[in-house]
């Protein structure tokens, strides 16, 4: 289950980044600040009906896999237990 955070940051080839989120159609499009040219990707089910990382535009495909997998693990990550 996905955690709902708006802002976080990844660690990508031993930088971090900015991630924004957004939703565009009803699903979550993931804006990286990297340096240079900037990535939006998003996930969508191919025709095997399984989720896959796909850049927006299309072309970035194994960038987009790559970073979707890191972005998965910040998702992922259990929320802390607010005490109060």
């Amino acid at each position: 289950m996905m955690n709902s955070k708006q802002n976080f940051q990844i660690t990508f080839i031993g930088q971090s980044f900015h991630v924004d989120v957004f939703m565009e159609t009803g699903k979550p499009v993931y804006f990286v600040h990297l340096s240079g040219e900037p990535l939006f990707l998003t996930q969508t089910k191919g025709e095997d009906g399984k989720l896959f990382w796909t850049s927006v535009p299309e072309g970035r495909q194994a960038l987009a896999a790559e970073i979707g997998a890191l972005i998965e693990k910040v998702l992922d990550k259990p929320k802390v237990p607010q005490l109060f």
